[in-house]
């Protein structure tokens, strides 16, 4: 194992890796084609070139700004294209900066620098996982970005040739980066003992892009929250809640009722409901119990299914009956929306 100290344990932010990115992309110019960065820098273009098709195979100049009106990367490549680009490890685009880059960028005249620019491409790259509404928002018509998420990312890593890693920059970031993605996949073969944030985020994205109406997040309480994928169905949704440990973890079926004063009959009365609903199949194939404590907020736990994962006899997690667990329970929340 190699100890060696990386930066990027400490070098942590998103600033962080927004100056990497573009130390890379200076070495585009063709001024540096005998460098080894220069390789680097090309295999990085060519993941952006698969989804910005617009943009030049090979520039022939390439100039690098940072945090342009809040945008943290734009590149004027070959005096008529623009590359803008919004670079995020674990936060999310907030503040309707997407559109508003955007709109910025419908007169790149009025920018120092861009006044010849025709054609434009807004990218959103993200090392770390996404959710399923941060992928909506930049597909949105009105926003446009193309997506490179954090598995092109592993592909510009794998395509890097050998003798480009002598630079110790790129050996260090490209270490770190390896390091999270490989943690991505410790579900598919390694004890949940063993899973990191990093499985957890990978895992429950990729069951919500199984499930579809669904999402999952990380959410906040007063002992300090969990991770949490959940259904888009209202007012009675599914929630796949992770535990500090495995007997912690449960599937909840969960009520929305906003300012009601009978909260405690609305809760009583869907615990009825799904108890009997549950006793049909498909439905009877999950274990419905009353929660071990009963809430009487806006929103609340009714009831619970367990087990909320399912794992093998070697003990790697079931992936397909697991999968199949949260359908029966997105279909069962659905069903007490429509009774």
């Amino acid at each position: 194992m190699n100890n060696e100290p990386n930066i990027f344990n400490y070098a942590t932010s998103e600033l962080s890796n927004d100056a990497v990115l573009c130390w890379l992309f200076e070495y585009l110019n063709p001024q540096f084609k005998n460098e080894p960065e220069h390789q680097v820098a090309k295999a990085l273009y060519r993941e952006i070139r698969n989804v910005a098709s617009s943009l030049p195979e090979s520039p022939m100049e390439v100039i690098v700004h940072r945090q342009v009106k809040g945008a943290d990367i734009l590149i004027k490549i070959d005096d008529i294209n623009a590359l803008l680009i919004e670079d995020k490890t674990y936060s999310s685009a907030h503040s309707d900066q997407l559109k508003k880059y955007r709109e910025m960028m419908e007169s790149p005249e009025k920018l120092k620098g861009f006044e010849h620019v025709k054609n434009v491409e807004f990218v959103y790259l993200k090392t770390g996982v996404m959710h399923q509404w941060e992928i909506a928002e930049c597909e949105d018509k009105r926003n446009n970005y193309k997506i490179v998420d954090w598995l092109a990312i592993e592909r510009f890593i794998d395509a890097i040739p050998g003798e480009c890693l002598q630079n110790a920059l790129v050996s260090q970031y490209t270490s770190y980066l390896k390091t999270k993605f490989e943690q991505r996949y410790y579900w598919s073969h390694k004890r949940i003992e063993q899973w990191t944030d990093e499985t957890w985020e990978s895992l429950l994205h990729i069951l919500c892009g199984e499930l579809g109406e669904s999402d999952w997040g990380y959410v906040n309480n007063a002992r300090g929250g969990f991770y949490a994928l959940w259904s888009e169905s209202a007012p009675t949704y599914m929630q796949l809640e992770i535990g500090s440990t495995l007997e912690d973890t449960k599937l909840a079926f969960r009520i929305s009722v906003g300012e009601s004063t009978r909260r405690s009959d609305i809760r009583d009365d869907a615990l009825f409901r799904i108890s009997e609903v549950s006793k049909q199949p498909p439905h009877n194939a999950l274990r419905i119990d009353a929660p071990a404590r009963r809430g009487s907020g806006e929103t609340m736990t009714f009831a619970v299914a367990r087990p909320a994962l399912v794992f093998r006899s070697d003990g790697l997690l079931n992936f397909n009956a697991t999968l199949e667990t949260l359908r029966l329970a997105k279909a069962l929340a659905s069903d007490l929306n429509q009774h």
